[in-house]
Formats: structure tokens, sequence, C-alpha cells
């Protein structure tokens, strides 16, 4: 089995003040996991739209470690937020060589995939 991480990226949103990350030009490395809420889909079919409105839970751990092939999914929901005037441009950075797929959602763009992770062929990544 391949394992899959999800997560969920809301920019600007007001669904949830819990994970609300602000950011600025002065911005560095920010460790958005512990401030950030945490879904798990045992059945590993879920959509974004079936998740979006399910119960999430607050995580505060740098480090979510369930292994090689858990046979579950996770999402991961966060919002970050521009508390400058200006437009800035961030790298987020995921730390797990183990992830074989990484799926962003932006709630801004209506919710559109964007794949990443080790074996994702997206010719441009995380954007």
């Amino acid at each position: 089995m391949k394992k899959i991480i999800v997560l969920v990226f809301f920019l600007f949103t007001t669904l949830t003040y819990a994970s609300l990350i602000s950011i600025d030009k002065n911005s560095k490395n920010i460790d958005i996991l512990s401030k950030s809420e945490i879904f798990i889909d045992k059945s590993r079919e879920l959509s974004i739209n079936e998740v979006k409105n399910k119960k999430f839970t607050a995580n505060n751990k740098k480090n979510l470690a369930f292994g090689y092939s858990p046979d579950f999914n996770v999402w991961i929901k966060f919002t970050l937020y521009n508390n400058s005037e200006e437009t800035i441009t961030k790298i987020l950075e995921y730390d797990n060589p183990l992830a074989t797929h990484i799926y962003f959602y932006n709630e801004k763009n209506g919710y559109k995939k964007e794949e990443g992770g080790l074996l994702s062929k997206a010719e441009k990544k995380f954007v």
C-alpha cells in the first residue's frame, strides 16, 4: 500500500480560527503542523467535499508518526493569513520522505486538487 497524506489548505477563510497562522514577508520556519487540525479517514475514500464538513481535532504535535503504510488517510487543515498589505511568496516544506502522495486543496481556488509527493508527476508543484 502507498502512504497517502492529504492536506486541506485553506487561505483567508473564516471557517476555523483554531488553525489560523499569521504570516508576513519576514516569517521563517513556522511549524504549521502543530498549529493545524487533523481528521483520520479510515475509509480512505472521502472526497474534499465530504471531508470539509467533518469534525477535525486540534493537533499540537510537530510530527505525526503513523508508519509507512497506514490503513487510513490523514487530512490536515490549516489557515494561512497574510497580515501584511503586500503579496508574499513562501515555500511550504513537508518533511516526510515516506509520503508518496500529497494533495493540496485551496478554498480560494474552489478546492482544485494540486498534487505533490514522492510519486507525483506534477510539472509545477504546490503553486
